[in-house]
């Protein structure tokens, strides 16, 4: 009767963790996605998930080939690439049935002509050639049916993209016309009336710099200040507290000795030849007498390959080996390795030189302490973490550890304190940014630096961004407040300079009356992006406003300027022929992806799109 009441209990208590799981999402294990299933519906077309993995495989090895280096998986989720695959697939598929509703075929003469045109498939007299055909497909591990009925598709899709996007052709007119708009160039004339030009002003008054500073609060406002309590854990801190003995010195360098030591270099040159019988004639000649040098050049064309100082470990065994039995000056005979047959020769020997423990004796101390001091600082780490997750505060667990808690009564963003002096002390990386994640009152995670330091911070109060008192700010609400009177002022005269010129005085004349600068801007287009050119934001806006004579001003960094439209370069198409056809051809591109783009969005419409992101994550986990 026991057992069966264990029996009951048990099965009991087992019902109501499964169900505890199933409440917490454990459940999901059981419901995982099944590995067959497809990762998208299209229509009643679906792409499975081995589909989908040989695409991915194929465009993560082609742009791993393109950058030069191999990347996993959650790099090319970052990249976009497992997105962009997923995309094209269902793009394809969105293709094939609407292919398959419209009935295009494409013959089997086809498809033999397609193939016996690639001129991977031909030989030396451009002929198709089966055999070439076959090895090609077995390299890139693809079947002579699904080579087929890829082409077929392919081949099938070229048809309906061609289809849709053949009406995307730019009339030349176009072309030509944003070409002349694109061109243009216009230039003027200008006079500048500098701010600081304007003196004299009058001080502003207490209420006129109260609205000031209420108007400006954005310019006057204290940035936020956190008072912060952190541990900061040093390995070069540890060290010196780390004892090595002389023992433990001796051992590490016998184990080590080898690192120590200076190994025998060779400075080794060698003739390469591609067979046995030259490399006898050569060394026929090098025994007459001929030079090294010589020889090189008669029987290879080139000079001796000059392997430079070689070590015992640096170069193929055969090789190495062969350089290390000739004496300094000797030339061996000639041998025979995977690259060809070799002759070397030793130019020069600079022996090795042993292991000494007293030379090295400080450094390594110094090295072996550091090591320990690294492993202690990660378990003093771990430990500081094991604290306080038990709930102690960063001071207890500090304080049991013999810890260092360092303060910082205030510190911004920009790492000044509230006097705008900078802080110091702090870990440089990152300890900013996790300062100013981590809630008031709140421990951050332990965090690691790129040097292998570690910290953790505790933001023991925050005291908010605030506008800062005028009697704190006075000096520079006046400064502020005069900047502003200046420009305003500087545009005043400018709008009264220019409506002069509109009643007819040059610009000239008033440059003399007012001592103000004249000068002419240069060519600009509607599209100028150079910076360092445009001396005013709206300068190009305003000179593409006006016709030639045509006055406006327009504000710039430190002036206000007064331009007055000289000359509009307008280009002649049928003179840039090249130019307005790379541009015809550009525009025509645009217009048929976006008539593309269109169409795959109706067939989306047309047909239903499901995506299975659990099944592209269950194929992903298998990368």
């Amino acid at each position: 009767m026991r057992k069966i009441v264990i029996k009951i209990v048990t099965f009991a208590i087992f019902g109501v963790l499964i169900a505890s799981f199933a409440v917490w999402g454990i459940g999901d294990v059981f419901q995982a996605t099944q590995p067959d299933a497809p990762i998208a519906t299209v229509g009643d077309l679906e792409i499975g998930p081995r589909e989908f993995s040989r695409n991915l495989t194929r465009e993560v090895n082609r742009l791993s080939a393109r950058l030069g280096s191999r990347f996993d998986i959650e790099q090319a989720r970052a990249l976009g690439v497992v997105d962009r695959v997923v995309e094209q697939m269902v793009g394809g598929a969105l293709f094939d049935r609407k292919i398959a509703e419209l009935g295009i075929a494409v013959s089997d003469d086809l498809i033999k002509r397609q193939i016996a045109e690639e001129p991977e498939f031909k030989n030396s007299t451009g002929q198709f050639d089966r055999n070439r055909f076959i090895q090609t497909l077995q390299r890139a591990n693809i079947g002579e049916q699904e080579f087929i009925q890829g082409m077929r598709r392919d081949i099938q899709r070229q048809h309906l993209v061609g289809a849709v996007s053949q009406s995307g052709t730019a009339p030349r007119l176009l072309a030509e016309t944003l070409y002349s708009y694109r061109e243009e160039t216009r230039t003027a004339r200008m006079l500048r009336v500098p701010n600081v030009s304007i003196v004299d002003l009058p001080a502003p008054d207490e209420p006129a710099l109260q609205a000031f500073h209420q108007e400006f609060s954005n310019e006057f406002m204290a940035p936020e200040y956190r008072a912060i309590a952190y541990v900061h854990l040093r390995a070069e801190d540890l060290a010196a507290e780390v004892s090595v003995s002389d023992s433990d010195v001796e051992q590490e360098f016998e184990t080590r000795r080898n690192d120590f030591a200076t190994p025998e270099r060779r400075d080794v040159d060698q003739i390469v030849f591609d067979d046995e019988d030259a490399a006898k004639a050569a060394m026929d000649r090098l025994s007459e007498g001929a030079s090294f040098e010589t020889v090189a050049q008669e029987l290879t064309g080139e000079a001796p390959v000059d392997l430079g100082a070689i070590e015992p470990d640096s170069l193929p065994e055969g090789l190495s080996g062969a350089a290390y039995d000739l004496a300094q000056g000797g030339i061996g005979a000639p041998f025979e390795t995977s690259f060809g047959w070799h002759i070397l020769r030793v130019r020069k020997i600079q022996p090795g030189v042993e292991a000494n423990l007293e030379e090295v004796r400080e450094e390594l101390t110094k090295e072996m302490a550091m090591s320990r001091a690294i492993d202690s600082m990660v378990s003093l780490a771990n430990q500081l973490d094991d604290e306080l997750a038990s709930g102690a505060s960063l001071n207890e667990a500090a304080g049991s550890l013999n810890l260092e808690v360092r303060r910082i009564a205030a510190i911004g963003r920009d790492g000044n304190d509230s006097q705008g002096k900078p802080v110091e002390g702090f870990p440089p990386e990152r300890f900013l940014e996790v300062a100013f994640e981590t809630a008031p009152g709140q421990d951050s995670l332990m965090t690691e630096t790129s040097g292998g330091d570690f910290f953790i911070l505790n933001v023991n109060s925050v005291t908010s961004s605030q506008l800062r008192p005028l009697g704190e700010v006075r000096d520079e609400v006046v400064k502020l407040w005069q900047d502003a009177r200046r420009a305003e002022k500087a545009r005043e005269i400018a709008l009264a300079l220019a409506e002069r010129v509109r009643l007819g005085a040059s610009l000239d004349e008033l440059g003399a009356e007012t001592g103000y600068e004249v000068d002419i801007t240069q060519s600009f287009s509607r599209f100028e992006s150079d910076p360092s050119r445009s001396f005013a934001p709206a300068l190009t806006s305003k000179l593409f406003n006006l016709s030639p004579g045509e006055v406006d001003t327009v504000a710039g960094t430190d002036s206000h300027i007064i331009l007055q439209l000289v000359a509009v370069t307008k280009i002649d198409p049928a003179s840039k022929k090249t130019e307005v056809e790379a541009l015809r051809e550009g525009l025509s591109n645009a217009m048929r992806n976006d008539l593309l783009e269109q169409f795959v969005a109706t067939l989306r419409g047309e047909y239903g799109v499901t995506i299975d992101q659990a099944a592209i994550d269950n194929v992903l986990a298998g990368y």
